[in-house]
């Protein structure tokens, strides 16, 4: 779906000047009572909207007790795989955003384009952490009133691993990946696969089965797609490529990737005793692929959500984030959710996800206006994550969502949410019962992100039939190489 830019435009007003003030090298004293910030996201209409009505609330806020007029401007950049190459092109030609979404091989990626001058453009969220002015639980009337303790540790600890000291990310909204499936269609293959669990005892036996399981109950719905659907296809759709390789080395004990003694990144797959098993891991899949019990979204070029839908693919396995897109219109047939079957039994581990925050110092800015703009920045981030801001952008304001601290899954607005939200709670009670503190991390490094693209681009084409697994991995490794530093 084609996307507009979105612009969120406030009236400005002159006030007295407040805040950080300061003086430019060669000017007067700068007013900082007007502040503008560009935000770079990813996101779709609903979500777009809803921090749209929340940024609004907090410019009012922001004017009403500090008589400070702030301009935010949201601008969609795609995708997050969009992002990485908009930003740094952004950041060589000055027209670059205060706040972006990013993943944390993204920022990687930005502080290596700094070379030699440490900081020149990725803030480190420590200078605001760590001051008690403006530390988490400091600004009341923006409803920021727990410390910081009360976010998600391994959502913050995400931030923390990079190749400096420092936080570097601030989480939005989370999301995991999870296994939505088509009902009906799971008990008629069920008959077949596994006669003797009774129908009503169906959604109980799902939340516990392996990845053999769920191959069993595919070859069924296959080759009985007559009594399913005609359009049935492969019954197992997995949206995301890398995510599938990655968890796959994750969950059989297989290295994907370290950081060496020297700083930089290492492909632990890539080791010859490492790279054998790798290879058998991907040999499964393609197995699978050919028997036409799985499929990826490289493979297919779309997302599983309308093929699930529209009987293509019984198994939906995507991010919690994109819940709401995978739902069919009431009537056509039940929709449950499991946790993803663990693909290996060395350890039950997934693949943490979903929109984190990051600043950039802009450098057309003068030391004082630029220290204004991210103070103001970082107020917008500390009200959007505020307990009961960020349960209403996840609950209402999303597709499927996590909140980022610990207090929001104890309000009364998440509490209605799970009794009364359906198909979307149904989701996150699998997350949060089933998932949830079970997150994998990688390492990152420079080259991270493009070491994800490339094991993901190496699944599609093996999958695909383009190459053997041989060269799909050695041209993955040398691809990754060229980047890594």
């Amino acid at each position: 779906m084609k996307k507009k830019i979105g612009l969120l435009l406030l009236p400005l007003t002159f006030a007295t000047l407040v805040g950080c003030g300061g003086k430019s090298d060669d000017g007067p004293s700068e007013d900082t009572s007007k502040i503008t910030i560009n935000f770079w996201h990813t996101f779709g209409d609903k979500a777009e909207t809803a921090l749209e009505k929340k940024i609004a609330a907090f410019t009012d806020l922001v004017k009403k007790n500090e008589d400070v007029d702030v301009e935010v401007k949201l601008s969609y950049q795609g995708a997050y795989s969009d992002m990485p190459k908009k930003v740094m092109t952004g950041i060589a030609s000055g027209d670059m955003p205060n706040i972006a979404i990013a993943y944390a091989d993204h920022v990687a990626d930005y502080m290596y384009f700094e070379g030699d001058q440490a900081g020149k453009y990725v803030v480190n969220f420590d200078k605001f952490l760590k001051d008690p002015d403006l530390t988490f639980g400091t600004d009341k009337y923006l409803g920021d009133t727990e410390k910081e303790s009360d976010m998600i540790k391994s959502y913050m600890d995400e931030g923390r691993q990079m190749p400096r000291e420092g936080t570097y990310l601030i989480p939005l909204m989370k999301s995991t990946e999870i296994m939505c499936y088509n009902l009906d269609a799971v008990k008629v293959a069920m008959k077949y696969a596994h006669p003797e669990v009774p129908t009503d005892k169906v959604k109980e036996f799902m939340r516990d089965i392996t990845w053999e399981d769920l191959l069993d109950i595919a070859d069924a719905a296959y080759k009985h797609k007559s009594e399913i659907s005609s359009t049935l296809e492969y019954p197992i759709y997995y949206d995301s490529d890398s995510n599938l390789f990655i968890t796959d080395l994750f969950q059989n004990g297989v290295g994907y990737s370290s950081i060496g003694s020297d700083g930089v990144g290492v492909i632990d797959f890539a080791e010859p005793n490492e790279l054998a098993k790798a290879k058998a891991l991907v040999q499964d899949l393609k197995d699978a692929r050919d028997a036409h019990l799985l499929t990826t979204k490289g493979c297919e070029g779309t997302y599983a959500s309308n093929n699930f839908k529209e009987g293509k693919t019984i198994f939906s396995i995507g991010s919690t984030g994109g819940t709401g897109y995978t739902i069919p219109p009431a009537g056509v047939f039940d929709v449950a959710f499991a946790r993803v079957p663990t693909l290996g039994s060395s350890k039950t581990c997934y693949v943490s996800q979903g929109p984190s925050l990051c600043f950039l110092n802009d450098t057309t800015l003068s030391e004082a206006k630029n220290e204004a703009t991210l103070k103001y920045a970082w107020k917008l981030v500390k009200y959007l994550t505020s307990k009961q801001v960020n349960v209403s952008l996840c609950v209402s304001g999303s597709e499927g969502y996590s909140p980022v601290r610990e207090s929001c899954y104890t309000t009364e607005t998440y509490s209605d949410f799970l009794e009364n939200g359906e198909a979307y709670a149904e989701a996150a009670k699998v997350t949060q019962n089933d998932i949830a503190g079970k997150y994998l991390n990688t390492a990152v490094f420079t080259g991270s992100a493009t070491l994800r693209t490339v094991v993901g681009s190496l699944v599609t084409r093996v999958l695909n039939g383009e190459v053997s697994i041989d060269k799909g991995f050695e041209t993955a490794i040398n691809d990754a190489n060229k980047d890594i530093r």
